[in-house]
C-alpha cells in the first residue's frame, strides 16, 4: 500500500467519525490559538515598551537617588559635575515626579496622570517635540516658579477633546496651571503610556511635594564611545557626596534597554512554555482517542492484515490519521489565534498582529505532537496478530 492509499484511508476514517475527530482536534485548536495569541501579543507589548526606552534617547545616563539617602543631592552640585566634564556631556537635566498628583479641568472629574517637574532643556534630552502654536518651558518659568505646564497628547485628547488647549488652564493638586505647549505623540496616546504626562517647572514640583529632594538626574553624553566614562563620572560624583553606593543607581539608557530586552525575552519564553502545555495536553488527548480507535477497529485491522497489509501499512494509516487531526486543528487554530490577536490588541490598544514565528512554532509543535502521540496507538495496531484481531467482537 502506498502513501496516497494510506492517506485516503486516514481521511475516510476522520470523515466517518466527524464528532470524535472534531473533539479530538479541539484541544489542538485551542493550544495553537493560545500560542499564537500569547506570543504575538507579548511581541507587540515588547516592541511598545522598547520603543518607549529608545525614544528617550540612547546617549543618556540616568542617576536615581534613593529616598533613603542621608543628604539631599542638590542641582548645583550635579551642575558642577556637568560643567567640569563638558567634553563628555552636552546636556544635563532632572526629573521630580509629583506625588499623588490629581489633575482637573474646570469641574470635570479628576484624572490621575504622571506629573513631573523638569528643566527647560528636558525636551531635547528626552527627545520630546512641541506641536505648532505652543512652546516648551523656559528658564524664566523655572526661576520664577511660573504656573505653566506642557501636556502630553493623551491629556490633550482626554481633557480638551477637539479644543485648542494652548492658553487654557487646568488644576494640579488644586493649583491653577496654564497650558503653554502640547507634546507631539511619541508612541501610543493611551492611559499610562508615554504620552500620558504633564511636565511643569521642577521648582513647582518641589513646591507641590513640599520637599527639596531631587530623585532623578539626567546627563546626555556626546556618543557611545564615552558611555562608560560618562557613567563612571556620575557614579564617582554621587559616591563622593553620599559615601554609599546603596543610596543611588546610575545606568545608561543602553543598559536599561538591554535589561528590558532580557526581561521581556524571559517573559516571552515563559508564556510560550505555558501555552505549549495546552498543545502537550492536546497530544495526550489525540493518543487516547487513537487508542480507543484501535480497539474499536481491531477486526478491521485483522481483515486488512489477512489480505496482505504489512505492519508498516497499518502504522502509516494511524500515524497519518493522528497527523491529519492535529494538522487540521492547527490550521483552524492559526485562524482563531490571528483573530484573537487582532481583537485583543485593539481592546488593549496595541498594534498586535500574528507573527510568522508564532505561527510556524505553534503549527510545527501541533503536527509534531500529533504524530508523536499517534505513534503509540499506530505501533500497537501494527503489532496485532491477524488471527487474534479477527476473533475480536
Amino acid at each position: 500500500m502506498n502513501f496516497v492509499q494510506s492517506l485516503r484511508l486516514a481521511l475516510s476514517s476522520i470523515v466517518e467519525n466527524k464528532m470524535r475527530s472534531f473533539l479530538t482536534m479541539l484541544g489542538m485548536l485551542i493550544g495553537v490559538a493560545s500560542v499564537i495569541a500569547l506570543v504575538s501579543l507579548m511581541t507587540a507589548m515588547s516592541d511598545y515598551i522598547l520603543d518607549l526606552y529608545r525614544q528617550q534617547g540612547a546617549n543618556n545616563v540616568t542617576a536615581t537617588v534613593r529616598p533613603t539617602a542621608p543628604n539631599i543631592v542638590d542641582f548645583e552640585y550635579m551642575k558642577k559635575v556637568y560643567d567640569d566634564h563638558s567634553d563628555v556631556f552636552y546636556q544635563m537635566g532632572l526629573r521630580v515626579p509629583v506625588s499623588n498628583a490629581i489633575v482637573k479641568k474646570d469641574n470635570q472629574t479628576s484624572v490621575s496622570t504622571y506629573v513631573v517637574g523638569v528643566t527647560e532643556n528636558h525636551n531635547s534630552i528626552d527627545n520630546w517635540h512641541i506641536k505648532e502654536g505652543g512652546r516648551y518651558l523656559e528658564y524664566s518659568d523655572i526661576s520664577n516658579r511660573s504656573n505653566v505646564c506642557i501636556i502630553g497628547s493623551y491629556i490633550e485628547k482626554t481633557l480638551f477633546e477637539n479644543q485648542n488647549p494652548i492658553g487654557k488652564t487646568i488644576k494640579i493638586n488644586n493649583e491653577v496651571y496654564t497650558v503653554v505647549g502640547v507634546l507631539r505623540q511619541k508612541v501610543d496616546s493611551v492611559e499610562y503610556g508615554a504620552d500620558d504626562n504633564i511636565q511643569i517647572p521642577y521648582t513647582n514640583a518641589m513646591k507641590l511635594n513640599k520637599s527639596k529632594f531631587i530623585p532623578i538626574f539626567l546627563f546626555a553624553f556626546h556618543n557611545n564611545r564615552v558611555s562608560e566614562e560618562a557613567k563612571n563620572i556620575v557614579t564617582d560624583a554621587l559616591y563622593a557626596f553620599l559615601k554609599d553606593e546603596d543610596h543611588f543607581i546610575v545606568r545608561t539608557m543602553k543598559e536599561i534597554l538591554d535589561m528590558a530586552e532580557d526581561q521581556l525575552g524571559m517573559l516571552s519564553n515563559v508564556l510560550l512554555g505555558i501555552a505549549s502545555i495546552a498543545l502537550f495536553v492536546a497530544g495526550i488527548g489525540i493518543m487516547n482517542i487513537m487508542l480507543v480507535s484501535v480497539t474499536e477497529r481491531t477486526r478491521e485491522i485483522g481483515i486488512r492484515k489477512s489480505l496482505g497489509a504489512k505492519r508498516a501499512d497499518i502504522m502509516w494509516q494511524f500515524i497519518l490519521e493522528a497527523g491529519l487531526i492535529s494538522s487540521l486543528g492547527g490550521l483552524v487554530g492559526i485562524i482563531l489565534g490571528a483573530v484573537l490577536t487582532i481583537v485583543i490588541g485593539r481592546i488593549v490598544q496595541l498594534h498586535a498582529f500574528p507573527t510568522l514565528t508564532s505561527i510556524i512554532i505553534s503549527f510545527g509543535i501541533s503536527v509534531g505532537t500529533g504524530i508523536l502521540f499517534g505513534f503509540l496507538p499506530a505501533n500497537q495496531a501494527s503489532k496485532m496478530n491477524p488471527i487474534d484481531a479477527l476473533k475480536s467482537d
